[in-house]
């Protein structure tokens, strides 16, 4: 989804660049310098060299009384969201390079009162952020554990930026996030480096975490005619809407019992946005998830999160837009079971 933002809109800060310098048992912070509670983020940091552990990740939406979010991802390739230094609302793995130098790149979207994150290109939650509400600064941090401050290794950074989403309909929550992730097994390392300067960042204390919409964007290529649908697998039809020339074909499957998306785009153009919303293609409801971006084949694949029986039951669609900043224009739609 922060992809997509990107393509839609002009950034409100970044991308910026520099290293982080835990000192003592507190987290160095870099703030955005906004104050925002609807935001887009991304930022791409090398893994520190050596066998210190390291922890790095977003704070947001901090509040008069100090509380605030806290999106966590350390050197065990797992993530954390909580807020500040309370226990952890919900935790998993992550596809995260662990190599010394390797590059990891994190999108997080946060609409209302739901949010999503992916990792180096890979959605892995949807996140509930309703508990705090009002907007504040989004900071990117490293050291948010005293033991991983302590440990005094240096996090290089780059391309920090920030997009607003002010505006933009909120997600209404359909069904819980869960709390954990599966594991994903960690994916070849790139040979990337960050080459960047030694800044001066501001050290703080830092105590957020939070929860928020779904995540991603989807414009690819679908089949022209829906097969008909196999055992454990229902078949959508998006069809074409005011002449746009757009298309596709989605596949709801399941897998341990939650939703999971394929969807296929012909005729699609970058940027489109492919969204799951309450209601019917006759009458589209409050977005409910936002799908994944295609590949370079003109596919994606998105894991909702929510119980496979609830989203194919009925009582959604599938509609395709031009973008975050159009989601008034349909140019193909389909309605999901019932």
């Amino acid at each position: 989804a922060a992809s997509a933002t990107a393509r839609e809109a002009t950034p409100v800060a970044g991308p910026l660049a520099g290293t982080l310098d835990p000192v003592g048992d507190q987290a160095a912070l870099t703030g955005a310098g906004t104050a925002l509670a609807d935001f887009a983020a991304r930022v791409r940091w090398a893994v520190p060299d050596g066998d210190a552990s390291w922890d790095a990740g977003f704070a947001f939406r901090d509040q008069p009384d100090g509380r605030h979010y806290r999106l966590m991802f350390d050197s065990s390739g797992g993530w954390t969201f909580g807020i500040g230094t309370e226990p952890s609302l919900a935790a998993g793995q992550a596809p995260l390079a662990l190599a010394d130098g390797a590059v990891n790149t994190v999108e997080l979207v946060v609409m209302g009162d739901r949010a999503g994150f992916s990792v180096n290109g890979e959605f892995v939650s949807t996140l509930d952020v309703s508990a705090l509400r009002q907007p504040g600064d989004v900071w990117f941090g490293a050291g948010f554990s005293a033991a991983d401050a302590a440990s005094g290794v240096e996090m290089r950074y780059r391309d920090f930026t920030i997009w607003d989403v002010t505006g933009l309909p909120s997600v209404t929550p359909v069904v819980p996030s869960p709390v954990a992730t599966t594991p994903v097994a960690e994916p070849p390392t790139a040979p990337e480096t960050i080459g960047i300067p030694t800044a001066s960042v501001p050290t703080a204390t830092a105590t957020p975490i939070a929860t928020a919409t779904p995540v991603a964007t989807a414009t690819p290529t679908p089949p022209a005619a829906t097969p008909p649908a196999a055992a454990g697998m229902t078949a959508v039809n998006v069809q074409e809407q005011n002449d746009s020339g757009v298309a596709a074909l989605a596949t709801i499957t399941e897998v341990e019992g939650l939703a999971y998306v394929n969807l296929a785009v012909r005729g699609g153009a970058p940027g489109e946005l492919a969204v799951i919303h309450e209601g019917s293609c006759a009458d589209l409801g409050a977005p409910a998830f936002l799908l994944n971006d295609p590949d370079a084949s003109g596919r994606s694949k998105t894991p909702l999160g929510a119980p496979v029986d609830e989203v194919r039951g009925g009582g959604f669609a599938l509609a395709i837009h031009p973008g975050f900043q159009d989601l008034s224009t349909t140019l193909a739609c389909g309605d999901i079971g019932g």
